[in-house]
Order: structure tokens, then sequence, then C-alpha cells
């Protein structure tokens, strides 16, 4: 596993734990904000979406000061 990957899955991680993630605008490539969303909301819909639960993640990010602020909320569950 590449070490950016392992930095994702670490975020994914700390999202659906409830916690924020945040990275400097600066330091992601060409400061793009929305693909950064794109790969967080990957992460945490491949590896910690459970389909037989139907848990179900929405990930938000918001800019301020220069700095993305990612976290995820649960916006749906099933279960059974």
């Amino acid at each position: 596993m590449t070490e950016r990957m392992k930095r994702f899955e670490r975020a994914a991680r700390m999202l659906v734990a409830g916690c924020k993630v945040s990275v400097l605008v600066s330091e992601l490539p060409q400061g793009n904000v929305q693909a950064w969303l794109a790969e967080l909301k990957s992460y945490v819909i491949s590896d910690h979406t459970d389909p037989g639960d139907e848990l179900t993640y929405k990930v938000y990010v918001t800019v301020k000061n220069g700095r993305a602020v990612a976290q995820a909320k649960v916006v749906y569950v099933n279960w059974g």
C-alpha cells in the first residue's frame, strides 16, 4: 500500500469515527478540494460502509482560511 493510500485510509477511519480531518488547500494537488472530497468519499464508501447494515455516510468539506476540513455524518441506518 502506498503512503498516499495509507493517508486516505487513516482519514476515512477518522471520519467514520466522528473526527474531522483537515489539510491546507495549498498541500492538495493543484489545490483541488473537489478531488480530495471525491477521494475521501470513495474510501469511506468502499471501506467503511457495510451493505448488510445499510449504514451510509455523507462526507462534507468546508474551506476556511486556506484550510479544507472534512467531516462525515451518518445519513441512513437500517439495522434490519
